[in-house]
């Protein structure tokens, strides 16, 4: 479960977050202009790739609030 609140300050590697917006699978459907007028909308139930980027960032979530990834993070930065 990753809670409803804003997340700022996070420090990632150019590759990772090029990995992220780019090539990752999106959690939800583009909502281009086009789909505007849907009766469904942005309500679309997400397809097996989109299941599998929100799992992959509910993994992500859960590592970044163990100390020892923060503890490694922190190290790095410091570098």
């Amino acid at each position: 479960f990753i809670p409803d609140a804003i997340i700022r300050n996070v420090s990632a590697p150019a590759a990772f977050l090029h990995y992220l917006g780019n090539d990752q699978p999106k959690v939800t459907a583009s909502f281009h202009p086009g789909r505007w007028a849907e009766e469904e909308g942005a309500a679309r139930r997400p397809n097996s790739d989109q299941q599998a980027a929100l799992g992959f960032a509910a993994q992500l979530y859960d590592l970044g609030r163990t100390r020892e990834e923060r503890q490694n993070l922190a190290k790095r930065i410091a570098r």
